[in-house]
């Protein structure tokens, strides 16, 4: 029930706070000629040129000063906005204002055991309603404000590389292949290429393309990107953010090359599985499996590689002037 969904009284704002950061490492002029083996084979590749970066090592990432402070009980992180965080509780989505409130009502009556992927525009929530025995999930949407869900159609896999893309056409991830609908959720149709990884900025729909050395491409679009759902791959106006063999790379849009602005070595306490990207910073999950994760971030040109909360679960966000987990079923903050 909703009433069991409780928003703590309002926190203190981030502005002015010091944190305690790691190191600056200062980029160093990159070698070679964008990757001497293939990098979707698990190699490490090669240091690419053409975007005045350089390789960062990120080294131990030392902890933040700021203590996470709980957020919200009973609810998990769905997305988040520039005013609210979107969370799943019960059979409700809710939305809660980044200042702390009480929660507002967006959507009743829903199987929130098996709403994933979600996702936020300037008018809708967007999540995946994933479905049992092999069933492909089907793309929904609400009004923000409030309202009854539509069902869009086919929404891709649940696959980590199986994102989606809401624009015009919408783009989804699914089986390897990217598949294409309407806005409305009408005309769908298997695009005709496979094993990709596609994300957006705010202007273009992209894929990295694993058979040709994951080199950019932009999608054709009638309308800009909207919203796009998180995982593993992200972009601004010049770059491409992409967790690839245990690294944190940064590729070029212009021209595909990559420079590495973290490194992590692969063990359980250590593998990155998401990223999402916040100004001029990179926020990162690290962690396996079932076991705590935690938050990392670092510098879109590799400085200041910290960790920013600790013991958290899988569901998380980046809003304002700070980072939002779930642990233990209920919602932290933390200043970012």
């Amino acid at each position: 029930m909703l009433a069991l969904v409780a928003a703590v009284a309002l926190l203190a704002g981030c502005a002015g706070h010091a944190t305690t950061v790691g190191t600056a490492s200062t980029p160093t002029p990159a070698a070679g000629d964008g990757g001497s083996g293939d990098p979707g084979d698990g190699s490490a590749g090669t240091t690419g040129t053409g975007d005045g970066g350089g390789s960062v090592d990120g080294g131990v990432a030392t902890p933040r000063s700021k203590s996470p402070a709980p957020f919200a009980t009973g609810a998990l992180i769905a997305a988040s906005d520039a005013a609210y965080v979107y969370a799943f509780s019960g059979q409700r989505l809710v939305r809660i204002a980044l200042g702390g409130a009480a929660p507002e009502l967006v959507v009743d009556g829903i199987d929130t055991t098996i709403d994933f992927d979600a996702s936020v525009d300037d008018r809708f929530v967007y999540w995946r309603l994933h479905g049992s025995d092999g069933q492909v999930p089907a793309l929904v949407r609400v009004p923000k404000a409030g309202g009854a869900t539509s069902v869009l159609g086919t929404g891709g896999g649940d696959a980590a590389r199986a994102p989606y893309v809401i624009a015009n056409p919408i783009y989804f991830m699914h089986d390897g292949f990217y598949d294409t609908m309407a806005p409305d959720g009408s005309g769908q149709a298997e695009a005709l290429s496979d094993d990709h990884i596609i994300t957006a900025n705010a202007h273009n729909v992209f894929y990295l393309d694993t058979s040709d050395g994951l080199r950019i491409h932009t999608l054709p679009t009638t309308a800009a990107p909207t919203a796009h759902s998180t995982s593993y791959v992200e972009a601004d106006d010049r770059f491409v953010y992409l967790l690839w063999s245990n690294e944190l790379r940064r590729y070029t849009i212009a021209n595909s090359t990559y420079v590495v602005i973290a490194r992590f070595d692969g063990t359980i306490s250590d593998t990155p599985s998401a990223l999402r990207l916040a100004g001029a910073r990179v926020y990162i999950m690290v962690g396996f499996a079932t076991d705590p994760h935690h938050i990392e971030a670092v510098g879109t040109d590799g400085s200041n590689h910290v960790t920013v909360a600790s013991d958290v679960s899988e569901w998380w966000t980046v809003a304002g002037d700070s980072v939002y987990f779930d642990r233990a079923g209920d919602i932290y903050r933390v200043c970012r």
